[in-house]
C-alpha cells in the first residue's frame, strides 16, 4: 500500500499545481471588481471536487487500509489541494481523530463545489438534510449535531428597536460598573 500512497501523493501534488483556475487572474484588482457573495455564487462555475482536481474518490483508499502515518500525509496533501480550490476543510473540534477526518473527506469527495473568486468556500462534511451522526465523523464528532445543540435555545425572532435600546442600556450599565470597579 505504501507504494500506492506514494503515487497517489504525486498525483495530488500535480493536481494542486495544475488546478484550472476558472477566471483570469489579474496583476491588480479594483474595488469595482469585487462581487457580493450572492453574485459571486451565481457566476462561479460549479463542478464536483473530482472534476476540478482529476482525483477520483475511488483513488482514495478506504481508511481501514491505511496506517496512521499514511493518513496524516494524505490529509496534509488533500487539504493543500482543497485550499488551492477554495474549498477549505475546517473542523470545529480540535480533537477529531485524523482517521475520522479522512473518512469524512473521502465520503464527501464527489460533492459539487462552486469555486468562488471573492469569498471563501468550504468543503462540506455532510449534506444539509443528512441525519446527525451519519457522516464519516460519527455521532461523537458530528459538527452539525454540535451546532444544532448549541443553537437550540437561540431566539431567531427579528431584532426590534426596543431590543436595540435594551441592549444599548445594558452595555452602558456594564461600562459604568467596569469604570466603578476600576477605581
Amino acid at each position: 500500500m505504501q507504494k500506492y500512497v506514494h503515487y497517489l501523493l504525486t498525483d495530488i501534488r500535480a493536481a494542486t499545481d495544475d488546478l484550472p483556475v476558472p477566471w483570469i487572474e489579474k496583476e491588480t484588482y479594483e474595488i469595482a471588481d469585487w462581487l457580493p457573495r450572492e453574485e459571486d455564487e451565481k457566476q462561479a462555475p460549479k463542478r464536483t471536487i473530482e472534476e476540478w482536481t482529476g482525483i477520483r474518490q475511488e483513488a482514495l483508499p478506504p481508511d481501514d487500509r491505511l496506517t496512521e502515518e499514511q493518513i496524516a500525509v494524505l490529509m496534509e496533501a488533500l487539504k493543500a489541494l482543497l485550499n488551492e480550490l477554495n474549498a477549505y476543510f475546517c473542523m470545529t473540534f480540535i480533537n477529531v481523530p485524523l482517521r475520522l477526518q479522512y473518512r469524512a473527506m473521502r465520503m464527501q469527495w464527489q460533492q459539487e463545489h462552486v469555486w468562488l473568486q471573492w469569498h471563501d468556500g468550504f468543503f462540506k462534511l455532510c449534506e444539509e438534510d443528512q441525519a446527525h451522526g451519519t457522516c464519516g465523523l460519527g455521532w461523537d464528532h458530528c459538527q452539525c449535531r454540535h451546532f444544532a445543540e448549541l443553537s437550540k435555545d437561540w431566539d431567531d425572532s427579528p431584532w426590534t428597536e426596543a431590543d436595540e435600546e435594551r441592549w444599548q442600556r445594558e452595555m452602558e450599565e456594564r461600562e459604568r460598573r467596569r469604570r466603578r470597579d476600576d477605581w
